[in-house]
């Protein structure tokens, strides 16, 4: 190395770098401001002003957050006001469309949630006066940086998050729906994170619940029972959220999403990666392995019309095992026997008579035009007359006749099959499948390792 080229090569490292601090940021951070504190009272003496007696809960809310999350069009409609002095109503522009939209979409005759004395030429001027007392009441216009409203932080509307049984009795056979009583003590909840989709709570609790008769113990998302000397766990199929680590819970809509890239993408390795750098930082691998194996297991065994029992306390490979066992064994999963659609069925179509087959010659085969240079015949190569039958290996089907994609692997990157009401898409690519398979999870499992 030549010491000589060192300084000068600081140097233009040095004005690299202070040319990258001059460019502007695309990421930066937008103004956001905390939920205004305003009290209850003073927010239904506004509700009282501006809407009907019989206005419903559901359209309140959607009013205020209507407002609160469209800061955009409200600066467009303060900054009208302000320079032009125009007062409140419908002229303007940018609200209107505000207002018809919520006239068209909320109220029936455009009149149910806006008090009874108002006409109908005023009620989109009683709605202007009513954002308007609501932008004034959060004073959103004296929070306004450059005539631009900032964003509202929701952090403080979050709600509190509890996990609990799906169902609040046993189903077990033999304890006629006996109720659930509290399981473990107070001091010992655990505290999550939970999953939902692109977002994340953390901060959740998990209760169980145990039956007073069988004393079985109920979890979120499985069944725990002792028979004999032998603790069993039952996977719960209809469950909303998944536990997938010690502290970490998804809920149905991230397995649909892990799955979904599994089968279109990605790996695991690589989906955590994404998820973990888009969304949620501490999600590993093995949070998203293991959210592909419940997701799965639960829909094949809710297709397949019947419960998944296995020890409790296996390792997950293990779990993997006992589904490609139990639920798939030696046979086509029960949703793929009968499918049908025009991905996975297509017209038969006959063999060429120049293939390329043993004791075929193979410059009949070779380049498509025929110009191309061709290996030279052997002694073993004959040329086949169109007399003669096709080999055993290739059966000739009658014109007209449909030919069935065979999955032989369970597993399949392409075209997604719709099937199960058109809300599975191709879910463990087995839908096709007239053969013996293996449990996709075996699959997941090989990869997962890389």
């Amino acid at each position: 190395m030549n010491f000589l080229s060192v300084p000068s090569t600081f140097q233009l490292l040095a004005t690299v770098l202070v040319l990258l601090a001059c460019l502007p940021s695309a990421a930066a951070q937008q103004h956001t401001i905390p939920f205004p504190d305003v009290s209850f009272h003073d927010f239904a003496c506004l509700v009282d002003q501006h809407f009907s007696r019989d206005a419903s809960l559901s359209v309140v809310f959607a009013f205020l957050f209507t407002v609160i999350r469209n800061p955009e069009i409200l600066s467009l409609h303060c900054r009208r006001r302000l320079t032009a002095g125009l007062r409140a109503g419908i002229e303007d522009v940018w609200i209107h469309v505000m207002v018809q939209r919520m006239l068209a979409e909320w109220g029936t005759n455009n009149s149910a949630f806006l008090r009874s004395n108002v006409s109908p030429a005023k009620r989109p001027d009683a709605l202007v006066a009513a954002i308007d007392g609501l932008v004034d009441l959060l004073q959103l216009s004296t929070a306004m940086d450059d005539q631009t409203l900032p964003i509202i932080d929701e952090t403080s509307l979050r709600h509190q998050k509890y996990l609990a049984p799906p169902r609040p009795y046993c189903v077990r056979s033999g304890c006629n729906k006996a109720s659930l009583r509290r399981f473990g003590k107070d001091d010992d909840v655990p505290l999550v994170t939970v999953l939902e989709g692109a977002s994340s709570h953390m901060g959740a609790w998990v209760l169980a619940g145990q039956c007073s008769r069988c004393q079985a113990v109920y979890y979120p998302d499985r069944i725990t029972h002792t028979t004999g000397a032998v603790k069993y766990r039952q996977f719960t199929l209809a469950a909303r959220y998944l536990k997938v680590g010690k502290n970490m819970w998804v809920d149905r809509v991230f397995g649909t999403a892990v799955l979904n890239a599994l089968y279109s993408f990605a790996s695991v390795t690589s989906f955590a990666d994404f998820w973990s750098r888009t969304f949620f930082r501490g999600l590993t691998r093995r949070h998203a392995y293991q959210a592909s194996i419940q997701a799965s297991i639960r829909l094949v065994a809710q297709a397949s019309d019947q419960f998944f029992i296995v020890p409790d306390g296996l390792p997950i490979r293990a779990v993997v095992a006992a589904a490609n066992r139990e639920l798939v064994g030696n046979k086509a999963i029960p949703i793929g026997v009968t499918h049908r659609c025009s991905d996975c069925e297509h017209d038969y179509i006959p063999p060429s008579a120049n293939l390329r087959l043993p004791g075929v010659d193979g410059a009949l085969t070779h380049g498509e035009d025929g110009t191309d240079d061709a290996p030279p015949a052997t002694a073993n190569d004959a040329r086949r007359s169109d007399n003669d039958p096709l080999p055993e290996a290739i059966p000739i089907l009658a014109t007209g006749s449909k030919v069935r994609m065979k999955v032989l692997d369970g597993l399949v990157m392409g075209p997604l099959v719709r099937i199960l009401n058109n809300l599975c898409r191709c879910l463990l690519m087995c839908c096709c499948s007239t053969v013996p398979m293996t449990w996709p999870g075996s699959l997941v499992a090989r990869s997962s390792s890389v």
